[in-house]
């Protein structure tokens, strides 16, 4: 039983315990908030809840001890595995507006042979439990332990390297732009969590006392999470459940230099065309403008309301219009001029007239 006479064992048994309830609290407020995305809220929910399990655990595990309570010994371990594909869904769904699909689900395969591999153990005795926990505090781990060990450690860097890749675009602006520091927060307190994760296995299999403190730090740490997302929440929900993102117009960009890069990119499209490639995209397009996808979607949506496809989409079908109303338009199919102006099937091009335009494009034939 530990000695909570310690000035230092109270004041961190006092912040775990605190950021414990927290992050309960977060779980009940992230999803009944009633406007923002749906997902947004979920995904930070769960991760809260993740976090409070885990200390929790540890507070148990701490103040009573395993003796009492075997049952707890690695209980919550497959959970933790889900906090990378978590933090990485919200990073996308923050800088792409990509939301999860059927296609999404494969992010969740490590969580669940973690759990597959270990309900064997689960299904233990407390007695073997124990005996497997006293024997990694010796440095010997449970062979299932150590291979989950290492899908922990690749999963984490797999997934601190996706999210930094979402908003590695805008690095240069992320001091200034509130909402790509936040996003900046959650991936450097990934990177953080899992960094004291694989140190305090790695101190257990090499048996190094003197970095005792790597554990306690490592519940520090995953408190700090809690704590920082509980104040952001109450501080500024609409930033955090991603309701009404922050305009351009209201960032470092003036409204002058707004309008001068919205001017250049009309004219680059209307000089150069490149919409009449029909693989064409976003990303072709950041590289040849020389901005990045996340700044071009955003400066079209707030300048059109339109996003990237039917706005490009508008100029393919100025494109078509003029072809279906000259003279020469009988010489041509339907299908090539679909092609010629950029569409990539017959059906995209039918599909892109109705909806953008209300007509046939054969209403538009001389």
């Amino acid at each position: 039983m530990p000695n909570l006479e310690n000035l230092s064992d109270i004041i961190w048994t006092s912040i775990v315990a605190y950021s414990m309830v927290q992050g309960y609290l977060l779980f009940i407020i992230f999803p009944t908030y009633r406007q923002g995305s749906r997902q947004a809220k979920w995904l930070l929910a769960v991760a809260s809840l993740i976090c409070a399990f885990l200390l929790t655990e540890e507070l148990l595990s701490h103040i009573v001890g395993y003796e009492q309570l075997p049952h707890l010994i690695l209980s919550v371990g497959p959970l933790w595995y889900l906090l990378g594909p978590i933090i990485y869904f919200y990073v996308r769904l923050y800088s792409t507006q990509k939301k999860m699909s059927r296609k999404d689900l494969w992010h969740f395969l490590p969580p669940a042979w973690v759990l597959l591999s270990s309900l064997e153990f689960f299904s233990y005795s407390g007695d073997i439990k124990l005996y497997y926990y006293k024997m990694s505090s010796e440095g010997v781990t449970h062979p299932i332990h150590s291979l989950n060990f290492v899908i922990f450690s690749s999963q984490s860097l797999f997934y601190l390297i996706a999210c930094w890749s979402l908003i590695k675009a805008d690095l240069g602006q992320l001091r200034k732009k509130m909402e790509q520091t936040w996003i900046a927060q959650l991936v450097i307190g990934l990177g953080i969590i899992a960094s004291m994760s694989f140190l305090s296995n790695v101190v257990l299999n090499v048996q190094a006392p003197n970095l005792w403190w790597v554990g306690s730090s490592y519940f520090i740490v995953v408190s700090a999470f809690l704590l920082i997302l509980f104040v952001r929440s109450m501080k500024s929900p609409k930033e955090l459940y991603l309701i009404g993102r922050p305009s351009l117009l209201n960032t470092n960009h003036s409204k002058a230099d707004f309008e001068i890069t919205y001017l250049k990119l009309l004219e680059f499209l209307e000089e150069q065309k490149p919409y009449r490639n029909p693989e064409f995209d976003l990303q072709t397009l950041a590289k040849q403008f020389g901005h990045s996808k996340h700044y071009l979607s955003r400066l079209i949506k707030e300048s059109t309301d339109l996003n990237f496809r039917d706005f490009i989409n508008k100029y393919r079908l100025e494109e078509a219009k003029k072809k279906l109303a000259s003279t020469e338009s009988k010489q041509f199919t339907i299908q090539s001029i679909a092609n010629d102006s950029g569409f990539t099937s017959l059906a995209t091009f039918y599909r892109a007239f109705k909806r953008l335009e209300g007509k046939p494009p054969k209403s538009f034939i001389s």
